[in-house]
């Protein structure tokens, strides 16, 4: 809907689009889950924030655009009215520290920034529009304000992106009931507890429409007060004269010269590749895959063995196996490992073990893949792993242990006794609210090494299951389960 009709509507040569920063910041903010980057930073409003701006561009490939900013401190209206916005609450500390980022991403894409000290987005965005609707330019104001309903002409639409809706004059004047010119009137008498503005105490939203619907501006419903019938709608008007007109200067829109020229607002959507290192520090996964439309290939994961010298190792005869059991004897501490065809321990089969004794070096016994690659039986794996797993004396480390310890004991007949620690259980109980539990993202945060994920093994292979990976990847895959959990256990 709200592509067709700006299409149908206006020249994309002939249009500018203002974005209101501020108002999508919140919006983004606050209407999405927490997100936080491996290392804690909050990437929330910075991922909703460029879904915003990127559905943008792909819907209307805008020739001229530009993110509006609401300016830091007191702005000229609190000139007017010490208390305006006294109310609100302080915004969250990282809410200002995702705007930046945001800011950060808008120069690399070269999309034109406007900010004045003393001036809010709204008035800038007004003094924009002014000023370039003179001049014969089409501006679409992509915004969730009510204020900005009263720029509303033939030339000036809004947009809602969340919404995906257009707000024109003829759609505002269907459901205000009244003209677009006396919204600042209507709105005088109603106030906005948001910003504080006081409006007429005891009038509503439908006192005020059916006041705005009667008289033409504020200045002639106090001219004509005599002719209001209800004594108490009168009283009530009469009690805040100076707040009505106090309210109406609050909504008003300020004019301020912006100097800006037509080009200055120019944008190419090809620079929307130019934010992939922002994309990349941030961990945005997802606008990362989306640059691939522009040619961008994806970054190929390093594997952890080769980035850090580990030493996976795929265990496929059985003089390999009879040495690694004998290295558990020694030790009589590893971290142990399962893979699985599914996540149902009673319905899918055990295909693998992996096992780890110190760091550097980590073992994977394949014995259920079908590559064709020679691996051991389950049977010889059972006779030999059996004892050392069902022996209390031989300690075990696990992520997960549950799952584990009944995919062995229901899918091998081969019980665990022994659980030392549960790195799962352990994060659980000393992450911050933020932070997941997974094994990969423990490793992330912790160990600041990145592991292989099941999307990247299985999934983005276009393999059925785990037993469909050839092993050196399932190696690389598996081993480091065991590893990573045998790290993050001190």
């Amino acid at each position: 809907m709200a592509i067709m009709t700006i299409k149908k509507r206006f020249d994309p040569t002939k249009t500018i689009f203002l974005i209101d920063g501020s108002s999508f910041l919140y919006r983004s903010y606050y209407g999405l889950r927490p997100m936080h980057t491996s290392q804690g930073i909050p990437v929330h409003a910075v991922y909703s924030f460029c879904r915003m701006i990127k559905k943008l561009i792909d819907q209307f490939n805008p020739h001229y655009i530009a993110l509006v900013w609401d300016s830091k401190g007191k702005t000229i209206r609190h000139d007017l009215y010490k208390e305006y916005k006294a109310k609100r609450e302080a915004p969250p500390s990282d809410l200002f520290q995702q705007k930046e980022e945001i800011k950060k991403i808008a120069d690399l894409i070269g999309m034109r920034q406007v900010e004045k000290p003393g001036y809010e987005a709204d008035d800038l965005m007004y003094s924009i529009t002014k000023e370039q609707t003179e001049k014969g330019y089409d501006v679409v104001l992509a915004t969730s304000d009510k204020d900005m309903g009263q720029l509303l002409s033939n030339q000036v639409v809004i947009l809602d992106t969340f919404k995906d809706m257009v707000i024109d004059i003829a759609a505002l004047e269907e459901k205000m009931e009244f003209e677009v010119r006396k919204l600042p009137f209507y709105f005088s008498l109603l106030g906005d507890a948001s910003d504080n503005i006081p409006g007429v105490r005891g009038i509503g939203a439908k006192g005020a429409r059916d006041l705005a619907q009667r008289f033409e501006s504020l200045e002639d419903l106090y001219n004509n007060l005599d002719s209001v019938t209800k004594d108490r709608t009168r009283n009530a008007l009469q009690e805040s004269r100076d707040n009505a007109f106090l309210s109406l200067k609050l909504f008003l829109l300020q004019y301020q010269a912006t100097g800006l020229k037509t080009d200055d607002f120019l944008f190419d959507f090809h620079n929307w590749v130019n934010a992939q290192p922002l994309f990349e520090k941030l961990e945005l996964k997802s606008l990362l895959k989306d640059l691939q439309k522009y040619g961008v290939p994806l970054k190929e994961k390093v594997w952890l063995s080769k980035l850090k010298g580990y030493q996976f190792k795929a265990v496929t005869k059985y003089e390999e196996l009879k040495k690694v059991c004998e290295k558990i004897r020694e030790k009589k501490v590893f971290a142990l490992d399962t893979e699985l065809t599914g996540i149902d321990v009673f319905k899918n089969s055990v295909i693998g073990i992996s096992i780890c004794l110190e760091k550097g070096t980590s073992y994977y016994i394949p014995f259920g893949h079908k590559t064709g690659e020679q691996q051991l039986s389950s049977m010889i794996v059972e006779n030999e792993l059996a004892p050392l797993l069902a022996n209390p004396s031989i300690k075990k480390i696990m992520h997960s242990a549950k799952f584990d310890q009944l995919a062995l004991a229901v899918g091998m007949n081969m019980p665990v006794h022994g659980l030392l620690f549960d790195t799962l259980i352990a994060a659980s109980l000393i992450t911050e609210d933020w932070q997941r539990a997974g094994l990969k993202h423990l490793s992330k945060f912790y160990l600041d090494e990145e592991m292989l994920s099941f999307q990247d093994v299985v999934k983005d292979k276009g393999y059925k299951d785990f037993s469909e990976v050839p092993f050196e990847l399932a190696t690389e895959y598996a081993a480091a389960d065991a590893h990573q959990t045998f790290q993050l256990f001190p």
